[in-house]
């Protein structure tokens, strides 16, 4: 009887650790192109979870949808997958090279990690924006469509839509473009200037788009209205 009753209970635990450690989809490929899911080959309908590695080859591209939020990875992209806040709906993404696109609708969240800056979803209004690593202390970030907030090191700046910046991070004083004092053309591109980073303006509209993006688009996801199903 006692050997009964233990046994019942470790069931009972083990069933109850199983619930509590459920591993949950943070979303699921919707197009693939010469695109890696870890060691293997990504494809339309494969789930993604936590910590998935999402890498595109030369001439690739990754669509990946989450709820009313979808990522596009360009050509010679790499991301890790995140989640975020229980309740929340939307997705995570640390963009370690290459460039990412995001779309999310009103009631959506998206956040991209990159070179220790953060960059997200700044109202509840349907957004489109690009983000490219350039180098370990330089960003591109082109808000499309709405805006989106900038953090990095404690500081952080509202990008409005159709704004496209070249972000230089952690400048020497020496180095910092807003303090060279030059004027003409060159003072008219200092958009915003922060004591950890600076924002120089680089183009706007469809320039923009192809200033951090080089791939041709087949799938048009997340350029179009976050809300296409």
């Amino acid at each position: 009887m006692a050997r009964a009753y233990v046994s019942m209970i470790l069931a009972l635990s083990l069933t109850g650790n199983s619930a509590a450690g459920a591993v949950v989809p943070v979303g699921m490929v919707i197009h693939a192109d010469r695109a890696h899911v870890g060691d293997g080959s990504a494809s339309a309908g494969t789930t993604l979870y936590e910590g998935d590695q999402l890498r595109t080859e030369t001439a690739g591209e990754l669509g990946v949808r989450s709820s009313a939020a979808a990522l596009q990875l360009e050509q010679e992209t790499g991301v890790t997958l995140g989640k975020l806040a229980p309740g929340e709906k939307g997705i995570s993404a640390e963009l370690a090279w290459g460039t990412l696109v995001f779309s999310a609708s009103g009631a959506s969240a998206v956040v991209v990690r990159a070179n220790g800056a953060l960059i997200r979803v700044s109202d509840d209004g349907p957004t489109i924006a690009h983000v490219r690593v350039v180098g370990p202390k330089e960003l591109r970030v082109f808000a499309q469509r709405g805006g989106v907030e900038f953090l990095y090191r404690d500081e952080s700046e509202v990008i409005p839509e159709g704004a496209c910046y070249r972000v230089l991070l952690d400048v020497d004083a020496d180095d910092n473009p807003a303090n060279s004092g030059r004027g003409g053309a060159q003072a008219q591109k200092i958009g915003l200037a922060h004591r950890s980073f600076v924002f120089i303006s680089i183009a706007a509209g469809a320039a923009a788009a192809a200033t951090l993006t080089k791939s041709h688009h087949p799938h048009p996801h997340p350029h179009e209205s976050p809300d296409r199903p």
